[in-house]
């Protein structure tokens, strides 16, 4: 019993490790990939829109409907990464991170920035709570707060880099910053789909063998003084 309280300890620890390493890199990439297209998109919206006006209420408009969909939609973004699990969630964001500026990039056009910044703005609250969840699946109390702490501090610095880097490349080209943010997003599904291990149901998964342990014991127990029981009777 023992033992397998060990094993199941060791398990737990290593989820823990997998997910606060993983989803601290992700969370940087992840607003590098952010920043660097933001810094840019003022610039290469104003070439692409028919006037600076339309641009204006566009973003306005944008911006009005992320908060509208912050409030509404964050429990069913945490109902579809109790459903499907927290790796396909962040891995589906960070493919949306990787296909949009990379066409942004190669095809430039109004219709496509306005759904390239929109989509963004809505997958980043689904990426936000599965990440939340995730760290909440194999961290409990203080540690977990501990988690967090370190998830937000490198988002941070993320958000001090990434726009110096996309501030730099605005300067020379447009198409390089969203160039830069698909290689990141581009990274991140990599490093989601190959390092970052799935953290639902992970507590869970390391109690049942001690739980058996317990059973197992109990049934011995019981077959011993059932023994004795039937020795008595023969004696």
């Amino acid at each position: 019993m023992a033992t397998a309280k060990a094993i199941d300890g060791m398990a737990l620890a290593l989820r823990q490790q997998n997910a606060a390493r993983w989803l601290g890199v992700g969370q940087f990439v992840n607003s590098c990939t952010w920043t660097v297209a933001s810094t840019a998109q003022t610039g290469l919206g104003l070439q692409l829109a028919p006037s600076r006006a339309a641009l204006l209420a566009t973003m306005s408009a944008i911006s009005s409907l992320s908060a509208a969909a912050q409030f509404l939609l964050l429990p069913f973004c945490g109902a579809l990464s109790d459903a499907l699990g927290r790796k396909p969630v962040m891995i589906v964001r960070a493919l949306t991170s990787t296909v949009f500026p990379a066409l942004l990039a190669a095809f430039p056009s109004y219709k496509l920035f306005i759904c390239h910044r929109a989509i963004s703005m809505l997958t980043w609250h689904l990426t936000e709570s599965a990440q939340q969840a995730a760290l909440a699946d194999v961290f409990e109390g203080q540690e977990l707060a501990v988690a967090m702490a370190k998830c937000r501090s490198q988002m941070g610095i993320a958000m001090l880099i990434g726009p110096l880097i996309g501030g730099w490349l605005s300067e020379r080209s447009f198409r390089a910053c969203y160039m830069l943010s698909a290689a990141c997003g581009a990274v991140n599904t990599l490093l989601y789909a190959t390092r970052f291990r799935e953290t639902l149901g992970s507590r869970a998964a390391c109690q049942p063998s001690a739980d058996a342990g317990v059973d197992s014991t109990a049934t011995t127990e019981n077959s011993m003084g059932g023994d004795r029981h039937v020795a008595g009777k023969i004696d």
